[in-house]
């Protein structure tokens, strides 16, 4: 008879210590911490996690965790941590956050020895110095001499602070991937794209109703719910809403003269690197797009 298993997998591969992100409990189960000795070892990048700091195990034909005392575990994004020495059924997809590693279990069958590979080689480079990284060292550096032209002198006035575009990035992964839409992948058709998809979450919007059956919300709590509980489950409007104020609030006609849209360019690579996992390049659009919304 085939012993039941399940994966789990570290989602923020940028915040993990670890060489391995992924592992396959069998029916035996077994422990994840920091220690050497545990069936899955791994540590994040501030040092939060326990020698022993979840248990899996196997009862009754499911798999269940357990935190172990004194450890804080919060299961699928919940604002309380759960209360050590008792489990919870895990089920596929469900998430838990140890430290400030982020797991989510996983069908064994897309735990893969080539994913382990990949995730291992980027963290590895990540770690070298600066001379030793030419897998990952920018083709070169994105500089426009606005002056030049003329008759955009006064955008450049009014619009000055585009010193993303000013950042080293590596662009080569880009002639990789294959292009999955014969549309003309420009400003324009980007916010059609938006549009499309705004209007059809709107078509599908699911009605709401307030009641008073809720404790009072103090700014402590709305302050710890911003840094650990997302407010919208919809993967598609948080993308939705992110990729719009990009658009709205980095977006200038001064891209228009150029024989490159380099803010186009720019989007494309910062999408494409939360593929592998690099992250920060989008994070930090989003971080000038609200500052620029905000002010």
């Amino acid at each position: 008879m085939e012993k039941e298993e399940i994966g789990v997998i570290v989602e923020n591969t940028q915040d993990c210590e670890s060489k391995k992100y992924a592992h396959i409990f069998n029916e035996e189960g077994g422990f994840i911490g920091s220690s050497f000795d545990n069936a899955f070892c791994l540590q994040d990048t501030q040092d939060k996690i326990q020698d022993k700091h979840i248990q899996i195990t196997f009862e009754e034909g499911c798999f269940a965790l357990t935190p172990v005392e004194g450890c804080i575990v919060h299961y699928n994004n919940a604002f309380s941590s759960m209360e050590g020495g008792y489990g919870t059924i895990i089920n596929l997809n469900d998430t838990v956050k140890i430290g400030d590693i982020v797991l989510r279990f996983v069908d064994p069958k897309s735990v893969n020895e080539d994913m382990l590979k990949k995730s291992s080689v980027l963290k590895d480079l990540q770690k070298q110095p600066q001379e030793e990284q030419e897998p990952l060292r920018p083709r070169g550096q994105v500089s426009v001499n606005f002056n030049e032209k003329e008759n955009i002198k006064e955008l450049i006035d009014s619009k000055n602070d585009y010193d993303f575009l000013e950042k080293k990035f590596d662009d080569s992964f880009l002639k990789q991937m294959p292009n999955t839409n014969a549309t003309t992948f420009d400003y324009k058709n980007i916010l059609k794209l938006l549009d499309k998809g705004f209007k059809e979450i709107q078509s599908n919007q699911k009605s709401s109703h307030l009641n008073d059956i809720y404790e009072d919300l103090t700014l402590k709590d709305l302050e710890g719910i911003i840094a650990q509980v997302p407010l919208i489950k919809s993967t598609k409007l948080i993308n939705l809403l992110v990729l719009s104020l990009i658009s709205k609030e980095l977006y200038s006609p001064i891209f228009e003269e150029m024989e490159e849209d380099m803010f186009v360019k720019y989007l494309k690579v910062a999408i494409q690197s939360n593929v592998k996992e690099e992250k920060h390049l989008f994070e930090n659009l989003t971080i000038k797009a609200l500052e620029k919304y905000r002010k």
